[in-house]
């Protein structure tokens, strides 16, 4: 189990060290989908090893305080003590942090679509009918989206104002990717993530990245001209002076998010092709680690079952019968037989 345990970790550790700085050289789908993916696998392998290690622990003090009549099989590992209870409590932290985490992000989504005003509602100018278009009475040149099953886009009569009707329709485009591909929820999913483990905080700002190129590049296969959407990107983020902070971050998908001087750059160069061994260094380093982190919890939840099997069977037994000792090979129903030295041996039973 320590074995395997050790090798899940260091295959986690190095897709959340590595993973952000790969995830930026990939096409934005397959960067989103891997990032996404591979925090989600980080977190809930961690939380499996943690509870794992944790347990094994509690069973080695049932082999050596409550059953001291019988012998700790070969397959049993030894967690220190200090170790398996500095485990649990880890886990604990990590469970209450994602759990405040996402509480918080989701009554800032309750309340933000309790408070934001609609001045005027219209039928999307993008032209494909995705989604409500909301015109909001404001100054500030914003443009935002608000994902399903309420699905808006947002836009203030002051981004309207400033921008040409080419440039307003590469903005309205852009957010209709958002609620079309549901990356609101993409967002806030590796938000939550990085609530739980805050060391993929790097990954969950390459997944807002990821999502915003995605986003771009939707918006230049529609509109067919890359210039003219770099040029509309970089208006609108020069355009915008003050953004809305708080949970409403992780849900609210603009065309101004993420590193706007990368994503201009990248929309003046051809569309970006697969880099298949990069996807695939990704894709194996959270197999090792998810095959892994099964493995270690088979194995330890083996260990847990024969510690607890064994103490019910010391209850069982007299303390006048001597030693037992255990078959390691024979985990299942057993009996008991005595043996050609006077001990007790635990048999398959029958």
């Amino acid at each position: 189990m320590i074995a395997a345990a050790v090798i899940a970790a260091g295959a986690l550790v190095g897709f959340g060290v590595f993973g952000p700085a790969v995830g930026r050289r990939l096409p934005p789908v397959a960067a989103a989908a891997i990032l996404l993916t591979g925090s989600l696998v980080v977190v809930g392998s961690t939380c499996i090893l943690l509870g794992v290690i944790g347990l094994t622990s509690l069973s080695g003090l049932l082999w050596g305080r409550f059953t001291p009549r019988v012998s700790r099989p070969s397959f049993v590992d030894s967690v220190p003590a200090g170790i398996g209870v500095a485990c649990l409590v880890a886990l604990v932290l990590v469970l209450a942090s994602g759990l405040v985490t996402g509480r918080r992000l989701v009554r800032g989504l309750v309340a933000l679509l309790r408070e934001v005003p609609a001045s005027e509602r219209a039928d999307n100018p993008a032209g494909s009918g995705d989604g409500r278009l909301v015109v909001l009475d404001d100054d500030i040149p914003d443009a935002f989206t608000i994902p399903r099953p309420k699905g808006r886009i947002f836009v203030t009569t002051g981004l309207l104002a400033a921008l040409s009707k080419p440039e307003q329709r590469v903005v309205l485009v852009h957010e209709e990717a958002h609620l079309r591909y549901h990356h609101g929820w993409l967002r806030f999913a590796a938000d939550v993530a990085a609530g739980f483990l805050p060391v993929l905080r790097p990954a969950a700002a390459g997944v807002r990245d990821a999502l915003e190129r995605w986003a771009d590049e939707y918006v230049a296969q529609e509109v067919g001209d890359r210039t003219a959407v770099a040029r509309a990107v970089a208006h609108a983020a020069l355009l915008r002076s003050a953004v809305p902070t708080g949970a409403m971050a992780s849900f609210a998908a603009r065309a101004t998010d993420g590193d706007v001087t990368r994503r201009v750059r990248l929309l003046l160069e051809p569309a970006p092709r697969g880099r298949r061994w990069l996807t695939g260094t990704l894709v194996a380093l959270l197999a090792v680690g998810g095959l892994s982190t099964m493995i270690a919890a088979s194995t330890g939840g083996v260990q847990v079952d024969a510690a607890l099997d064994a103490t019910r069977v010391v209850v069982a037994i007299p303390a006048q019968v001597g030693p037992v000792r255990l078959d390691p090979t024979k985990l299942g129903p057993v009996r008991l037989a005595p043996s050609s030295r006077g001990s007790i041996e635990l048999r398959p039973g029958r």
